[in-house]
């Protein structure tokens, strides 16, 4: 930590900013910072990845990071607090600052100068600095907070300029074709991904769903993507194999299927070996904005059979949102007089008005047990 320290402040201070620009000073060594730690922090999959599993999910997100120069696997917290540290030793002072309420909020930083308060999402961010394209949100709006100052076009690009940022994303997308095959798309994907130097599934999905909207926006319905875990160790015609629990993604256009694990740089396209991933599903809960919006646990939200069974009943039931009613993160349907909520901090459960518990539901959301008369 004390030589990188040492080297952002040599660096900072060889900054060429002209006096119209020196108010930046701050906010342009905010940004070297995150873009110098882009490169060696990745999400941990961990964590973005095994929702049901709360214990180590707690873990991950409250961990306290020991800085090295190699890797660092993060979370929004500890990589806000990790970021915090460093601008503590350039003598910049933010403030860790979140708006949710539930166990796992997420948490972004606050910087104030002067009578100007910025908003910064180094998380959200990751990824963009990563592949050097336009930033979203750093010093941008966020509709939870008020007065917030937020930096125009112009004086984003002057800070990309001083720290000498490429933006190099943006030159390849001019790149792409506008009329694109089958074989075109997925030759176009894996490259993508390859090229992306990516080592996390999260990540790496962030990325490929950013590419989607911003090169084929016109396929977007066609492309499916989801996160994919194998469930057996397979082996591969060039003698390799792929280990048992490791985690990819998986991306999908008209028949074509294909396999990609960022650890590996290895991808794996429809075949024999398709029964031995399993591919996480994605269940589309119309719903889901509303118990999100109203602090729904998201212990019970991001896991997968939730979505399962509460999509189901969407369906079957006709849910609407008048028929939902959060209630200390409990999610309550009151037309089914049923309700979702967390045992243990490590069961999802799902209750009648009886109080029995009906299905519960192990940490991977792998198996679903009933259970009618009480729960142990």
């Amino acid at each position: 930590m004390k030589q990188f320290i040492k080297e952002l402040k040599n660096e900072i201070e060889n900054l060429d900013i002209e006096p119209e620009f020196l108010e930046l000073k701050n906010l342009t060594s905010i940004k070297l910072v995150l873009t110098k730690l882009s490169k060696i922090c990745s999400r941990d999959d961990r964590f973005f990845l095994y929702k049901e599993n709360i214990s180590l999910r707690r873990r991950i997100y409250n961990k306290n990071l020991v800085f090295n120069k190699k890797h660092l696997k993060i979370s929004c917290k500890s990589y806000c607090v990790l970021i915090q540290k460093i601008l503590q030793q350039l003598n910049i002072k933010t403030t860790l600052f979140s708006a949710g309420k539930d166990e796992f909020k997420h948490f972004a930083l606050i910087y104030t100068e002067a009578d100007k308060k910025y908003y910064i999402d180094p998380l959200l961010d990751l990824v963009n600095l990563k592949i050097d394209a336009n930033t979203q949100y750093f010093c941008c709006d966020y509709n939870k907070l008020q007065d917030l100052n937020i930096l125009d076009n112009e004086q984003q690009s002057k800070i990309n300029s001083i720290i000498k940022y490429k933006e190099s994303y943006n030159n390849f997308l001019k790149t792409l074709p506008n009329n694109l095959s089958s074989n075109k798309i997925n030759e176009i994907l894996k490259y993508i991904i390859l090229s992306s130097n990516l080592d996390s599934v999260s990540d790496s999905m962030i990325y490929l769903a950013k590419v989607i909207d911003d090169a084929f926006p016109n396929y977007k319905s066609d492309i499916k993507t989801s996160y994919c875990t194998v469930v057996e160790t397979t082996k591969l015609k060039d003698k390799h194999k792929i280990a048992k629990g490791l985690n990819g993604l998986t991306f999908q256009y008209l028949n074509s299927f294909i396999y990609y694990f960022p650890s590996t740089r290895c991808f794996l396209e429809s075949s024999g070996s398709i029964k031995n991933i399993y591919v996480k599903p994605k269940y589309d809960l119309k719903n889901y904005k509303y118990i999100r919006k109203n602090d729904a646990n998201r212990q019970i939200i991001d896991n997968i059979q939730f979505q399962n069974i509460f999509s189901t009943l969407e369906k079957e039931f006709n849910i609407e949102e008048k028929d939902i009613f959060i209630i200390d993160g409990d999610i309550l349907i009151k037309k089914l007089n049923t309700k979702f909520s967390i045992y243990k901090h490590k069961y999802l459960c799902l209750t009648d008005g009886s109080g029995s518990f009906y299905f519960k539901i192990k940490n991977f959301g792998f198996k679903v047990s009933k259970k009618k008369h009480g729960y142990k």
